[in-house]
């Protein structure tokens, strides 16, 4: 299931940026995994629910993720 929304306009804080953020909900055994991105200068949010590894999930939607943020993410999935 994917909901694609816009989230703010402008921010002079997120220009310049792909992906602003990645986070990991786990809520009993349904993981929600919100992806924040900037496109056009506009903030989008998709909301996916998953059963599957976040980092998986994360390079199927995204192909070209940088390395560190895929570290980054592993270390996150862990905890």
């Amino acid at each position: 299931m994917r909901i694609m929304k816009r989230f703010s306009k402008n921010h002079p804080n997120l220009k310049n940026l792909e992906i602003l953020c990645l986070c990991l909900v786990s809520l009993a055994n349904i993981k929600v995994l919100f992806i924040i991105f900037i496109k056009r200068n506009v903030v989008y949010y998709m909301h996916r629910i998953v059963e599957v590894y976040l980092v998986d999930i994360i390079m199927s939607l995204i192909p070209n993720v940088p390395i560190q943020l895929k570290k980054l993410l592993s270390i996150i999935y862990l905890r």
